[in-house]
């Protein structure tokens, strides 16, 4: 008999059909799904708002290679798939396609996608995502996508849930001409015709497949440019339903100050080439690149409540959101165990704001008010639900490791370089913590799995004594793994006056003072004196 090489596998090709063939294409694609960044996407989407319905054409570059499997979501049936201007034979098992691309496993690949239906209505977006059909405050339609918890598939085929994306994105829509489709990056072309409008826009920087999105409503524009002192530009667009039109000049006044924080402490923005662009949308909120859903309706605050929980006032989504362009859509999780790192360096993001919009004292009374968010319900990378604790003790983790650093100068500058040498790119856990332990030239792994591999609280427990003239520390930690240790700054009230690096073993030290204690406010321990 003689033998073929499919996908890696020899078969015995003797009597064997075309069907027999897809079905063993689709057994090894299934087993090898995995992550893949392609060079372009361009979709072309034309919406039917009265029956939310869409129906798209899907065109995706893809490298040389052996087997290609894709989700899309088995809501949409597939009209054909063409590999390179020939119409080719697919397998489907609920959401996953095998494609047969035997005679092309050896080409790069233009693969275009022909399918409609309806796509999955979100029930509570964003974190129950889908399609979001709503209707503004005159009853027009107020059309958005949140993919981010759901995956993308649920409208374009995409190779895994979590990383995969596109160095290039171009999305076209056809909808309603008395509306605007606000999507990822810039503006390529916008013609309205006698009862549909056709916009398309383009991103230039690598785009994860959730953050691509469509924005549909009666929209207006805003625009405006962050200067920098050294005479490079930013292109700020604001994109808010035409009624709000005052609301949002005012409320992103807040915007030019923050990015400035930002590109001080995280580099550049990373999608310059995209630019900077806010879209309300019918939710809460959501970082797509270059296109920042916002749905906090112009007030400070979360939702209308104080969200600081000491009392400031800034636009929470403003704030988090963009701040998810440099960690998450720039420095991004390699898989979804690792997602933990987007938000909890987004969350402590928040604090270099609140640092640089007030003072260090507020900024670290901010953080510290993250404590009472801490469910500890479950560890942060056991993969059971936790609560929000990948945001809040993500932070207070980040806050704990920059106390390992002699001078707050030297902290951002690793921080910056870890923002820049990961500019879009995506990193697993293991090869964070590789990384900020080379960098402070100590391993910091037993300090990585006390806060992410358990629940357990570290515990600072210490006594005073006093010797002649001066006073006698003794301290340890108490409740941690094997091996962790952490530097404690000793203060009373605005005065430091020395740090401790503490373990589970009993150490001494002196002080002048009688009344120093374990600052609480700017590393994540309990106190037990």
């Amino acid at each position: 008999m003689k033998r073929c090489l499919i996908g890696g596998v020899f078969y015995f090709c003797t009597m064997i059909s075309s069907k027999a063939v897809l079905l063993s294409l689709f057994l090894i694609s299934y087993n090898a799904l995995s992550a893949q960044w392609l060079s372009k996407q361009n979709l072309i989407v034309k919406i039917n708002v009265e029956q939310k319905k869409i129906d798209i054409q899907c065109l995706q570059v893809w490298p040389a290679q052996e087997s290609i499997a894709v989700l899309l979501h088995q809501n949409f049936k597939i009209d054909s798939i063409v590999c390179n201007g020939k119409k080719i034979d697919f397998s489907r098992k609920d959401s996953l396609l095998t494609l047969d691309i035997r005679g092309f496993e050896n080409q790069k690949k233009a693969i275009s996608y022909y399918y409609h239906g309806k796509p999955k209505e979100a029930v509570n977006p964003p974190w129950d995502g889908g399609f979001v059909w709503k209707k503004d405050n005159n009853g027009k339609p107020f059309i958005a996508t949140a993919m981010q918890d759901i995956g993308a598939y649920h409208w374009f085929p995409i190779a895994s849930k979590f990383d995969c994306g596109f160095n290039n994105s171009v999305v076209t829509c056809t909808y309603p001409k008395d509306l605007f489709f606000k999507g990822n990056g810039r503006l390529v072309q916008d013609f309205i015709q006698p009862e549909q409008r056709t916009t398309s826009w383009e991103t230039k920087t690598p785009i994860s497949s959730y953050n691509i999105c469509l924005n549909i409503g009666d929209f207006i524009h805003l625009s405006d440019t962050l200067s920098r002192s050294d005479g490079s530009k930013l292109s700020l667009d604001y994109y808010p339903l035409s009624y709000n039109k005052e609301k949002a000049i005012k409320q992103f006044e807040q915007v030019k100050p923050m990015l400035n924080c930002f590109e001080k402490h995280f580099g550049e923005f990373p999608a310059q080439k995209d630019g900077y662009s806010i879209v309300e949308a019918p939710f809460a909120g959501m970082e797509h690149q270059s296109a920042i859903a916002y749905g906090n309706k112009y007030q400070n605050g979360y939702n209308g409540f104080d969200y600081s929980g000491i009392g400031l006032s800034f636009d929470f989504i403003v704030i988090h959101e963009s701040g998810h362009e440099w960690w998450g859509n720039s420095v991004k999780a390699c898989n979804s165990i690792d997602f933990w790192l987007q938000e909890a360096f987004c969350t402590y993001a928040e604090y270099i704001y609140v640092k640089c919009l007030f003072n260090d004292s507020i900024a670290d009374k901010y953080i510290n008010h993250k404590r009472t968010l801490v469910t500890n319900a479950a560890s942060i990378l056991s993969g059971k639900k936790s609560g929000i604790d990948m945001y809040s003790k993500g932070a207070l983790m980040i806050r704990s490791l920059q106390n390992f650093c002699k001078t707050e100068d030297d902290w951002f500058q690793i921080l910056k370089q870890f923002a820049l040498e990961h500019k879009h790119k995506c990193i697993t856990t293991e090869e964070l913590i590789d990384w900020w332990s080379k960098q402070m030239k100590i391993d910091l792994k037993p300090f990585f799995k006390q806060y992410l591999e358990t629940t357990m609280i570290p515990e600072v427990v210490y006594s005073v004594e006093k010797k002649k003239n001066t006073f006698i520390y003794t301290a340890k930690i108490n409740n941690v793994v094997d091996g962790f240790s952490l530097p404690v700054i000793w203060s009373n009230g605005s005065t430091t006056y020395k740090t401790i690096f503490l373990n589970n073993q009993e150490i001494a030290f002196e002080l002048d003072v009688e009344n120093a204690q374990p600052n609480i406010e700017v590393s994540y321990f309990n106190l037990r004196p």
